[in-house]
């Protein structure tokens, strides 16, 4: 038996620690997360918004307005939103027993229509003889039709689930206020510091080099976030216009929620479309009689938003902010487990930011790689001679 390489013995323990290390931080982020996930959005909307609060300084506004009016208008906006959404939410859960029993009535019809041929089949390959065209089975006796105690079962079933998920949602409404609240002052602060918050950061490194390159790194990360934000929102605004153009034009009802929700939804990667195809398609189900008008109304949806997947964003999203797909979907898959929907809004602004700052510190130029986009080098980091365009930050408020 040869004994272990004495070089190497020394790294068992490391990395058994470093292990243990990353599940005792996992395990934090998600025990901590009513209190993370307003602090990390207000992190990111800080890093997002900083540009405008500088072009407004630019212009003399004082700093607290000028970081108020834009927390404002960003709760205008979520105002606005909810309350578009409010009458079609309500009405939904004024209808919900009539809504259950009809989509009841539809599942059993289409889970007794599956058992009718399966009886049918099995009655043609014991006798040989093929099923009648009206359903009834080799023998000649019909095969049974839905019992109202099965279509009752089915719809008692959904309005139960239902009733307890408009209960869940009363119940977490309060905490859902009390973080958007908590995201909204936060941001203030942070806006209204201003480039302190980057000057404290910046503070803690101790060479000159050090410094410039930290600054580096939050200036393209703030660049990255607000590049990658402002074109999603762009396209999903013109996405929203056209999906509730759609539904209109195929008769769907309230044809502005659904412009409003794709607008939300597409904010998630991967998930968002997926959503919107299964609110679609059950609306559609209850709307009209059969499946020929769903399926137009699911092909519609499907199309407009293949086309702002395959096409546009890639074409209008910069290239600086294109991820790796597969890593990419397992980040959000990641955060989605740990924070829900919100871990998976904040999963590509934390990945564009470790990209960013992989490529700036020396030894993670294997990480940056791996986390870009398609044939696309990263960034070479500050001290390979690539010139330093970034304007310099004025520290004269904070001297003496």
């Amino acid at each position: 038996m040869t004994s272990p390489d004495p070089a190497l013995a020394p790294n068992y323990p490391r990395w058994a620690i470093i292990g243990i290390f990353l599940m005792m931080v996992i395990g934090a982020i998600s025990v901590a997360r009513d209190f993370l996930m307003p602090v990390v959005s207000a992190c990111v909307l800080f890093l997002v918004f900083m540009p405008m609060m500088r072009r407004a300084r630019r212009m003399g506004m004082p700093r607290p307005l000028a970081a108020a009016g834009i927390v404002t208008s960003m709760v205008l906006i979520i105002s606005v939103i909810v309350v578009s959404l409010r009458g079609p939410a309500v009405q939904i859960v004024d209808n919900f027993p009539e809504i259950s029993q009809q989509v009841g009535r539809k599942l059993s019809d289409v889970i007794d229509s599956f058992k009718r041929l399966d009886r049918a089949v099995g009655d043609a390959m014991q006798t040989g003889d093929s099923p009648a065209a009206d359903g009834s089975s080799a023998s000649g006796a019909p095969a049974p039709g839905p019992t109202p105690e099965a279509s009752g079962t089915t719809a008692f079933s959904l309005a139960d689930i239902g009733g307890a998920n408009v209960v869940s949602v009363f119940l977490t409404a309060p905490t859902i206020l009390a973080q958007v609240l908590f995201t909204a002052i936060l941001l203030y602060f942070l806006l209204a510091s201003g480039d302190m918050f980057y000057l404290k950061i910046i503070q803690s490194f101790g060479t000159i080099r050090d410094k410039r390159n930290a600054y580096r790194v939050l200036r393209r990360i703030e660049t990255g976030l607000g590049d990658y934000f402002g074109a999603i929102t762009l396209i999903n605004a013109v996405l929203g216009v056209a999906v509730g153009v759609a539904m209109w034009l195929l008769g769907m009802p309230v044809p502005v929620m659904f412009a409003v929700l794709t607008f939300v939804l597409n904010f998630i990667p991967f998930v968002g479309a997926v959503i919107g195809v299964v609110i679609v398609g059950s609306v559609s189900l209850l709307w009209y009689d059969g499946f020929a008008q769903p399926a137009l109304v699911m092909t519609a949806f499907l199309v407009l938003t293949g086309i702002e997947g395959q096409f546009i964003t890639p074409m209008m999203v910069s290239r600086k902010v294109q991820m790796n797909t597969a890593v990419l979907f397992v980040a959000v898959a990641f955060w989605a487990w740990l924070w829900s929907v919100m871990g998976m809004l904040v999963a590509v602004p934390l990945m564009v930011a470790i990209r960013v700052i992989a490529e700036h510190v020396p030894g993670m130029a294997m990480l940056a790689n791996f986390l870009s986009g398609e044939d696309e080098k990263p960034l070479p980091p500050a001290d390979e001679g690539e010139e330093d365009t970034l304007p310099p930050m004025d520290l004269s408020p904070y001297r003496g």
